[in-house]
């Protein structure tokens, strides 16, 4: 299964994606701080996709999904 974190970068957001990585979810990753999702993404041991992006721009906020879904599967 794959599962979008948003605000993946750190506080609830990172606890949610160590928590998924554990059950062996692929995680999508979202947050504006692209060195704090990495360094989480290399910790996990699950697939993840990293998306640096800041949600706040509402048009353009879900435009990430597609490749998100490419790299992982449908969410």
């Amino acid at each position: 299964m794959h599962i979008v974190i948003t605000g993946a970068s750190s506080g609830i957001g990172a606890s949610y994606a160590r928590a998924f990585a554990r059950q062996g979810y692929h995680l999508t990753l979202v947050a504006r701080r692209a060195d704090l999702l990495q360094a989480l993404a290399s910790e996990l041991g699950t697939k993840t996709h990293v998306v640096v992006k800041d949600l706040g721009d509402l048009p353009a906020c879900a435009d990430f999904l597609e490749g998100a879904e490419q790299a992982l599967g449908p969410v």
